[in-house]
C-alpha cells in the first residue's frame, strides 16, 4: 500500500508542476490517472478496516452459532 501512496503523491507533483506547460490531452491522461490511484487506495483502505473489524470482533472463530450458545450458557448460569 505504501508504494501505491508514493506512487499517488508523484504523480500528484507532476499534474501540478506541468498543469500550465502540457496541452489537454496529457493533463486529462495524468487526472484519469490519479483518479485511478486514489480509488485504488480508498478500496484498499476499505479491506484494511474490514479486516481490522473482523480480528476485532468478539466471538471470532466460533462461528454466530458458538458465540450465541454460549451467551445463552452465560445467562443461564447467572440466573441460578
Amino acid at each position: 500500500m505504501e508504494k501505491i501512496r508514493t506512487s499517488y503523491l508523484k504523480l500528484e507533483r507532476v499534474v501540478e508542476a506541468r498543469q500550465a506547460n502540457i496541452g489537454g490531452d496529457l493533463e486529462e491522461a495524468l487526472k484519469e490517472l490519479l483518479a485511478k490511484v486514489a480509488a485504488r487506495l480508498a478500496e484498499q483502505g476499505d479491506v484494511a478496516k474490514k479486516k481490522l473489524e473482523k480480528k476485532r470482533r468478539l466471538d471470532r472463530g466460533q462461528g454466530s452459532s458458538g458465540a450465541v450458545g454460549e451467551i445463552q450458557v452465560y445467562s443461564a448460569a447467572s440466573q441460578l
